[in-house]
């Protein structure tokens, strides 16, 4: 019994330990390069950036307010300070796309060298009137896809999206390129402010499970 509760203790511990080793993250964007999008009136802009310090080779942000023939209201999309900054007027819901091309290299494959990966997003500052994030990526084996949801008020870092939880995970082992998509409600507003990969967080569930395990083996112990 003291053999057994020790193993499944070191083993489970074994697990928890190992979740990192050898991982690898992959910066997508920090945006510290400035770069400007606005639509107006249900108009589209789309603008270029090219040697940022971001996974493709170049980057391209697109802004479209409301329905054609809206006759007010505007979107907004701004790199500055290390910030993505979202925006929209109360008369539009509008939608920001940015887009980095020419993925190559070993940024290609942006499950690293794991098989648990995602995408890290962080909130500085609370989400106003919610706000949808979309990620899609292209590349030989197709199109990939994964979403989230960000009610209003929600904030902090490491937001996950795991490659797995979307469509078609096997595109992220080789990606020439990555859309995030940015949409609302009427009157949406975020910023983010990193955007990389890592290896998902370990379910809170195991980390019950290993403390109870160590638990059992310590008591097997001072038997």
């Amino acid at each position: 019994m003291k053999k057994l509760a020790l193993v499944l203790a070191l083993a489970a511990t074994g697990t928890l330990g190992a979740g990192t080793a050898g991982a690898a993250n992959i910066l997508i964007d920090h945006f510290e390069t400035t770069q400007v999008a606005t639509a107006i009136n249900g108009a589209n802009q789309t603008t270029n950036n090219v040697g940022g310090v971001y996974i493709g080779a170049n980057r391209d942000i697109s802004a479209t307010a409301g329905a054609s023939g809206q006759t007010t209201g505007n979107s907004n999309a701004a790199f500055a300070l290390s910030v993505l900054d979202l925006a929209n007027t109360s008369t539009s819901a509008g939608t920001i796309y940015v887009q980095w091309n020419g993925i190559t290299g070993v940024n290609k494959d942006l499950t690293s060298v794991g098989t648990n990966f995602g995408i890290y997003m962080a909130l500085p500052t609370p989400v106003d009137n919610g706000l949808d994030v979309t990620f899609t990526a292209t590349g030989a084996a197709g199109t990939a896809v994964i979403s989230r949801n960000f009610p209003s008020g929600i904030t902090g870092d490491s937001f996950f999206f795991k490659f797995t939880d979307g469509t078609n995970p096997g595109v992220w082992a080789s990606v020439d390129t990555l859309r995030a998509t940015f949409t609302g409600p009427t009157a949406w507003d975020a910023q983010v402010s990193l955007l990389e990969t890592r290896e998902a967080p370990i379910p809170g569930t195991i980390l019950l499970m290993g403390a109870g395990l160590l638990g059992l083996a310590r008591r097997a112990k001072r038997a």
